[in-house]
Parts: structure tokens; C-alpha cells; sequence
């Protein structure tokens, strides 16, 4: 995606955040099972109205370039529990478009009986194997929405993307990928 002057500085003081509030370092099991010495926790940032502003932003102009690039409308955001809702819900406040919960497992939400079936994008906070954002897919398009792509927060770099593709033919379009961070 195209990044603006004001994008680029957005990007670059969310990137500011996330090395102060977000790095852990152990030993963690991730979701996936995988284990890591670095843990990701962008609730610390997100859920403060200064990254939740920018991360709306980011997010919003990422929209309207999907709408270009696919020719289309996009309807609403599909968050992923837990951390992907208050991300998606930063973005429907500067981009107008409506938040329905996602979850990987099947679970449905009283969101997908409210809004109108359409074109929606995913949104996770960390991507790492992809597994939750393929699930989350199956599930919106097993709910009759049109998935046109995914967000994620922060691409841990670990072929998330690539299996996303490859299972999907989805694209997903990170704002910060690890390597900018660590």
C-alpha cells in the first residue's frame, strides 16, 4: 500500500510505542503453539485514544486504497478476538464502515445478524502463522460476507502472509512488520 507523508509519520511514532509498551521478552507459547522470546502485546498502545487514533487513520487510508485497487465498497471490518476489536473498531471511526466480530473457532455474534451481508476485510492485531486469519475467513465467508482482504497490526514475518495466500488466495496487508520494530 501507498503510505502518504502523514501515514509514513504515523507509522513511524506507532512503531515509537510498540518498541516503549508492546515488546515482552521470555518464553512464550504462542496461540499457534510455536514458542518465541518476543511477545507482541499491542493492546498497551491500541487502547490508548493516541494509538487508537492512529491506527484509525492508518488503517482508514488502507481502506480506501483496497476500494481503489479492488473496486470496491467496503462494508465492514471483521475483527479478530480480542486484540483485532478495538483495532478494527479504530478504523470504522474515521472510515464510516461497520465492526462485526470474526472468531477463528465459529462463534457467532449477534453483529452478524445486524449488519447487511457484504464486502468486508479481516482484522488481526499480530499475524504470525496465519492459522486465525484463515479461520476467520472461512467462518465470515461461511456467513455469507465477501472477504476482500485482511489487515494485521504487526507481521511477525513468520509466513503468515504467504499461508494466508496460500490458503485463501487473500492478501494481507501489514501496517508494521517486526523487522521495523526489533
Amino acid at each position: 500500500m501507498f503510505l502518504s507523508d502523514n501515514d509514513y509519520f504515523l507509522k513511524k511514532e506507532l512503531i515509537k510505542l510498540f518498541k516503549i509498551y508492546s515488546i515482552e521478552y521470555g518464553n512464550f507459547i504462542m496461540s499457534s503453539g510455536a514458542q518465541s522470546t518476543i511477545y507482541f502485546d499491542t493492546s498497551h498502545v491500541v487502547q490508548t485514544s493516541y494509538g487508537m487514533n492512529m491506527v484509525g487513520q492508518l488503517i482508514s487510508n488502507m481502506i480506501i486504497d483496497i476500494e481503489k485497487f479492488k473496486e470496491c465498497r467496503i462494508d465492514a471490518l471483521g475483527a479478530v478476538p480480542l486484540n483485532g476489536i478495538p483495532i478494527a473498531l479504530a478504523g470504522t471511526f474515521i472510515s464510516k464502515c461497520s465492526t462485526i466480530i470474526i472468531d477463528p473457532d465459529g462463534y457467532s455474534y449477534r453483529g452478524f445478524k445486524s449488519i447487511p451481508k457484504g464486502n468486508i476485510i479481516i482484522i488481526e492485531d499480530v499475524l504470525q502463522s496465519g492459522i486465525s486469519v484463515c479461520k476467520a475467513i472461512f467462518n465470515a465467508q461461511s456467513f455469507g460476507y465477501n472477504v476482500i482482504a485482511a489487515i494485521c497490526l504487526i507481521d511477525r514475518e513468520e509466513n503468515g502472509i504467504q499461508k494466508v495466500f496460500e490458503e485463501t488466495n487473500k492478501i494481507v496487508y501489514p501496517i508494521i512488520k517486526k523487522n521495523e520494530i526489533i
